[in-house]
């Protein structure tokens, strides 16, 4: 199997039908169609089925097309290592999770666009984190604490959370007892997260009106007014139709931060990434950690102590800078 072959399995899977296919790779109908057939035979299954003028891919097809991917990051990565180390061209692959998108990686990407004309992100946005460790993406801004993959940390600062309804249900609940509260909570494979650990130790009674898979779901059920959900203050007041409810014990706030594999320090992508991220950090501090409330006129529950900004990790492998 040839790299060629992968590019021709990652054609398919984008432009569905062979002649697109051919148009894409330079080459002719016939011969796209033979190697197909001599890649099927090779890896002893069908790859794809046609379907309509389509073609569709099997299982098969599609897991060696993850696999091409993976295969085409690194060569990215690879080439951009001499390249990428004198300047910032090309593709950056980056993944985060929803709930950051608004508060700070589009205006991260945004000044990129600005500053490093010639570099392209591509960004990934799924609540499972991706390992930055095994190059899968190229760096990740992530919230919470790390994975076990080593990589280099730059810290961003801190996201603050705080309980958020309409202000009808806030002025209904805001009084009563935290355990009788409709709460609005995440899938259980969230049950580590900070959210979900405070309710857990602070009201472990309280009822759910909604399970959700994502905070950015959740913050629209909150608008929706199908309960009280607990969100990154920079989420919450990003339509200006919820307001705070005061809780009995604040929400520790969580770290923010930029990881990257420690072999990508000196490429240029990197860096300029670091440098946008940490300015961008600094000029949303109060929204992330707040809800853009100035320091010391918090309501009640909705802010938290500040932690130190920047410290080493205890994981082996893995090193903390300051932002």
């Amino acid at each position: 199997m040839e790299w060629s072959d992968l590019r021709l399995v990652l054609a398919l899977l984008t432009d569905g039908n062979l002649k697109s296919a051919a148009r894409s790779l330079e080459l002719d109908y016939s011969t796209v169609w033979r190697r197909v057939q001599r890649l099927e035979a090779s890896v002893g299954g069908r790859l794809y089925v046609r379907l309509r003028g389509r073609v569709q891919p099997t299982a098969l097809g599609r897991q060696l097309a993850e696999r091409a991917r993976e295969i085409e990051r690194l060569l990215v990565s690879a080439q951009a290592l001499g390249r990428g180390a004198q300047q910032a061209v090309g593709e950056l692959h980056l993944a985060t999770a929803d709930m950051l998108l608004g508060p700070i990686v589009l205006p991260i990407v945004r000044r990129l666009r600005l500053e490093t004309p010639d570099l392209r992100v591509s960004l990934e946005v799924s609540p499972e984190p991706r390992n930055v460790g095994k190059l899968e993406v190229d760096a990740a801004i992530r919230i919470g604490d790390l994975p076990s993959d080593a990589v280099v940390e730059v810290s961003l600062g801190q996201v603050g959370f705080g309980a958020y309804a309409i202000p009808e249900l806030a002025q209904q609940w805001r009084e009563r007892e935290l355990a009788t509260w409709p709460v609005l909570t995440l899938h259980q494979r969230w049950g580590r997260f900070t959210t979900m650990r405070w309710l857990a130790a602070h009201a472990p009674r309280a009822r759910s009106s909604g399970e959700f898979d994502t905070m950015m779901s959740m913050a629209e059920a909150a608008e929706a007014g199908l309960g009280i959900g607990f969100l990154p203050h920079g989420v919450a007041v990003r339509s200006g139709r919820l307001v705070p409810l005061a809780l009995p014990t604040p929400i520790e706030p969580t770290r923010l931060s930029l990881v990257y594999h420690p072999d990508m320090r000196r490429d240029g992508r990197i860096r300029a990434l670091v440098a946008a991220a940490s300015h961008e950090a600094r000029e949303r501090s109060n929204l992330l950690l707040h809800g853009s409330t100035p320091r010391g006129r918090l309501r009640r529950g909705q802010g938290a102590r500040a932690v130190p900004h920047a410290r080493r990790s205890q994981r082996s492998g893995s090193q903390v800078l300051e932002g």
